[in-house]
């Protein structure tokens, strides 16, 4: 057994004054419904597109690349379409008329009577009195593309950062 003491006030060595910056890493949603303030997942309803090249473990639900790199991989579009949900309409994902020859894939929805739901990054947090820009591009009922931000980004950009997390980081 090894034994670590930590004594937090008590300055060991100087750091170098060339070290400088913030570090970033886009792990649970730190990016992508974190700092970037878009709020709706797969708005391009490309999230479960197997990478070109990779195979797709369905039962550990991994990917593995041609060099033999494996990771995980939860939104396989065989499994259903990433942060979108429906209640009494039918939606399905199509390759083809995607309403712009850079688009992979667009949702087609046939409406019962029903509704379809981006759930967001762990939710979508609206907040009372507060503006958000949607976007919504659709032929028939196609819907080629989603977005959502609020219009209160960093340094007001038209989506931008988010302004609560970029100004913590700047204290």
């Amino acid at each position: 057994m090894y034994k670590i003491s930590v004594i937090p006030n008590e300055k060991i060595k100087n750091v170098s004054k060339s070290l400088y910056g913030l570090f970033f890493e886009d792990i649970n949603r730190a990016g992508d419904g974190g700092l970037y303030a878009e709020l709706l997942r797969n708005r391009a309803f490309e999230d479960g597109i197997i990478p070109k090249g990779c195979t797709y473990d369905k039962n550990n639900r991994l990917i593995t690349s041609p060099t033999g790199w494996v990771s995980s991989f939860d939104c396989y579009e065989g499994e259903g379409i990433a942060g979108w949900e429906n209640g009494n309409s039918n939606m399905t994902l199509i390759s083809d008329d995607t309403l712009n020859i850079n688009r992979k894939r667009a949702l087609s929805v046939i409406f019962k009577g029903g509704y379809i739901l981006n759930n967001g990054f762990c939710g979508v947090p609206l907040e009372k009195d507060k503006e958000y820009r949607f976007y919504f591009f659709a032929g028939e009922v196609k819907i080629g593309f989603t977005s959502l931000f609020p219009t209160d980004t960093y340094k007001g950009r038209k989506n931008g950062l988010r302004q609560d997390l970029v100004n913590k980081l700047l204290d």
